[in-house]
């Protein structure tokens, strides 16, 4: 335990966002770096009849910005043989790359290792960052996204199993799939026969699932993007990602081979624009805000490259704990992960609008969607069926099973009445 705290102490010492603290002085958000930032490690025993996941949401609560550190670490006593480490810090001074180099220094400096001296820190970023307002290259990046995001912006209407709430709720869970070796052999083939990146098929193939499911063609998606440009950023704890929107306009009598030509240009257009930061573009294009809805899109894709490698330390045996995180920042966010020759998918919903059922189901929709695009590239987007040959059978053998018999002389509303007689209370 005493390694442990050293190591944590010194992390914070190491990198300003651990002593950085918010405040507002005259309407302006400041931040604001302590000397010196003393790191209290919660410890506590597990409780018999207490789950680990129930100490671990109560672990994770708010933050008081204007008090550093906005990180917090506890370990959880379960045997004299087993604990849990957690630590949670506040997004506005970490992403996920910052997670991983946190891993790598606290797993270095348990070993006592000597770690050498950051270069630089993430206000010198903020401050370069601030300078590049009034340059030519900012006012280009501005303009580009001001011209393709022009206009009346559509609002995706997916199918829900529940309403709408008049005000946002981001309460969500999570439920995964994964597309299997051979599949996705084929579609890194596929990928590089169209000249694409496996990322640019995989978001094409999720905005077909959002046009066949909306009946919309004008698709908007929000999509992560790492932001650390510079060699610099790449030792610095703080928050470097932007999201970028990538709209799209999907033609049905395009074939597949087409629309991700067209996936592949927006991509290529918003990764060169991706330093103008997301929160600017908002109040840029003065968008109306709907407390239901998040501006521009609601939903996002991402395919992960974050390397989170366990930690290996001496004399102990360390494994990744899973616990569900029951947040959802979109109504939809498909996540995926390349691991071991497959693509893992981690699909992120809101509970107030979506079941799981639901979801798993539009997992296999995608699925269906991505091999029939391996099978045939020239297929016409509106020939893509989303329909398994599962559903099919369930539809055309098992829900229209006509072997019962009913009296010619009753009309359908009558047999209607009559179910609604005998099972008043259940689903239509």
């Amino acid at each position: 335990l005493t390694k442990l705290e050293a190591a944590f102490q010194e992390i914070v010492k190491r990198h300003e966002a651990f002593r950085t603290s918010f405040h507002t002085v005259e309407d302006e958000l400041v931040q604001s770096i302590h000397e010196d930032v003393a790191l209290s490690i919660e410890y506590s025993k597990k409780a018999p009849k207490v789950s680990i996941d129930t100490m671990i949401k109560n672990f994770i609560r708010p933050f008081h910005l204007s008090e550093a550190p906005l990180l917090r670490v506890g370990v959880v006593t379960v045997s004299e043989d087993v604990h849990f480490l957690m630590w949670d810090m506040h997004h506005i001074i970490s992403d996920g790359i910052s997670v991983g180099l946190f891993m790598k220094e606290f797993e270095a400096l348990y070993k006592g290792h000597t770690l050498s001296s950051v270069p630089i820190h993430y206000k010198d970023y903020a401050a370069w960052q601030q300078t590049q307002t009034a340059s030519e290259r900012y006012k280009k990046q501005e303009a580009y996204w001001l011209n393709r995001l022009d206009g009346e912006l559509p609002i995706l209407d997916l199918p829900t199993d529940y309403s709408r709430p008049k005000v946002q709720h981001f309460t969500g869970s999570r439920t995964g799939f994964e597309v299997g070796q051979e599949l996705t052999k084929k579609l890194k083939h596929l990928s590089t026969q169209q000249g694409t990146t496996l990322y640019m098929t995989l978001l094409g193939a999720y905005q077909i699932l959002l046009s066949k499911y909306s009946g919309q063609q004008d698709i908007i998606v929000g999509s992560p993007i790492g932001g650390r440009s510079h060699a610099e950023t790449e030792s610095i704890i703080g928050m470097f990602v932007n999201t970028v929107a990538i709209r799209n306009q999907i033609q049905p009598t395009s074939s597949f081979d087409e629309w991700i030509q067209q996936v592949k240009e927006r991509v290529l257009e918003a990764y060169e624009h991706q330093a103008y930061p997301l929160e600017v573009l908002i109040e840029k294009l003065g968008i109306p805000r709907d407390l239901d809805r998040n501006p521009i899109f609601d939903t996002a894709f991402s395919l992960q490259n974050i390397d989170q490698s366990n930690i290996s330390l001496p004399n102990v045996q360390v494994q990744p704990y899973n616990y569900l995180f029951e947040v959802s920042k979109f109504d939809l966010t498909f996540q995926a992960v390349e691991a071991n020759h497959n693509i893992l998918f981690d699909c992120e919903y809101s509970t107030h609008l979506f079941n799981v059922q639901t979801i798993k189901r539009m997992g296999l929709h995608y699925i269906q969607i991505l091999e029939s695009i391996v099978e045939n590239p020239q297929i016409l987007l509106s020939e893509i069926e989303l329909v398994t040959k599962e559903e099919k059978k369930e539809l055309l053998d098992e829900f229209n099973d006509t072997t019962t018999a009913y009296e010619s002389q009753v009309c359908v509303h009558h047999l209607f009445e009559d179910q609604v007689t005998k099972t008043p209370h259940a689903v239509a």
